[in-house]
């Protein structure tokens, strides 16, 4: 089984579909590229994530970054 990643792009997908579901835009792509990216961390080939970590890592990130207008708790 791969490890969980996501790509600037699928995230973009996902967001565009969040968006349309609740009424909100993405404020700033930069952040929500930014917040793809912690799904792929590593230093030297080592992942800064696990695969139960990763998830709880990218909320966070989305959190404290707030890419979208509204509702990034969600």
């Amino acid at each position: 089984m791969g490890f969980p990643s996501l790509s600037g792009e699928q995230l973009l997908i996902i967001a565009d579909v969040f968006c349309a579901e609740y009424d909100v835009d993405v404020a700033d792509f930069s952040a929500l590229y930014a917040a793809a990216s912690v799904t792929r961390a590593q230093f030297s080939g080592i992942r800064v994530h696990t695969p139960d970590t990763v998830g709880p890592a990218l909320a966070a990130t989305i959190i404290k970054l707030a890419p979208l207008t509204d509702r990034n708790a969600e």
